[in-house]
């Protein structure tokens, strides 16, 4: 006898649906960087406008990734998802304090705890890579996120390019 994924409860019709929700529990579903140098306007929180577009998707298991719209991520199970970045910005010594992190958009608006603030004062004129904050998110089919990083020099700011370039790693954690 065979035990049933643990999506599946008692009484419970077992579907394709249900079968493949449990079965993606845990798995990287959506993986890309950002390989080419994209501006950075100034700003102290991440902007929509300046969304990551994903040039070198690496994984797109569930199909939720499009070249039409390559800032988002929509994933087509609704479910929770885990959602986790890195940004990177070219050196720039500009801003006072100089200012650089990183937010999630979901839907175009900030969720609770979507922002990180690691670079705050003294940087060198050198490349600067922080974390976006690793969020659980429940997303429906016709919910999409966004990585925005954001830096105060009052210039635009390039992302970095090479090792140091931008990346998201999206899990798919459960059904809702």
């Amino acid at each position: 006898m065979s035990t049933p994924p643990p999506v599946v409860r008692p009484g419970q019709r077992l579907t394709a649906n249900v079968l493949n929700s449990g079965l993606l529990i845990g798995r990287l579903v959506f993986a890309a960087y950002r390989d080419a140098a994209q501006n950075i306007s100034t700003n102290t929180v991440g902007q929509q406008s300046d969304a990551l577009a994903w040039d070198n998707v690496a994984l797109d298991l569930l199909g939720g990734w499009s070249t039409a719209q390559p800032t988002r991520y929509q994933p087509p199970i609704a479910g929770w998802y885990r959602v986790t970045g890195t940004a990177s910005l070219q050196g720039a010594t500009g801003g006072s304090p100089p200012l650089r992190g990183a937010s999630w958009r979901l839907n175009g608006g900030l969720p609770p705890a979507a922002t990180t603030r690691p670079w705050v004062g003294s940087i060198g004129d050198t490349y600067l890579a922080f974390a976006a904050p690793d969020l659980p998110l429940l997303l429906t089919g016709t919910d999409y996120v966004e990585l925005c990083p954001f830096q105060n020099n009052p210039a635009p700011v390039p992302t970095a390019t090479g090792s140091t370039r931008p990346s998201v790693a999206i899990y798919y954690v459960g059904p809702a």
